[in-house]
């Protein structure tokens, strides 16, 4: 049963229903939230006692930083998924986390 999703959900036709019904939930929610927390870390945080205003491009390049690190680990297993197991859509998914790269 677990082996029969899997095949399912691994072919790109499947996987693309899947995610055209969920995208548009998945993505405003995303941008209120991004929105919400931008505003918040730039505007309503306070001063740091030594280094002023120029303290708070840490709440935006530290979440940034992580997103990159967890991009290039998707990669790495989407990498060895697709070289074991040939599963096509790995392939996809490496050539739609490089776009978002250099």
């Amino acid at each position: 049963m677990i082996k029969k999703f899997i095949h399912q959900f691994a072919s790109p036709k499947t996987y693309l229903y899947q995610v055209n019904r969920f995208y548009p939930y998945i993505f405003y929610s995303s941008l209120v939230i991004y929105i919400i927390s931008l505003i918040w870390g730039l505007f309503f945080t306070p001063e740091d006692f030594v280094q002023g205003n120029s303290y708070r491009i840490i709440y935006l390049h530290v979440p940034a930083s992580f997103l990159s690190q967890s991009l290039y680990l998707a990669m790495a297993v989407a990498s060895v998924t697709y070289l074991v197991w040939r599963v096509k859509l790995a392939a996809y998914l490496i050539i739609a986390k490089l776009q978002l790269g250099p």
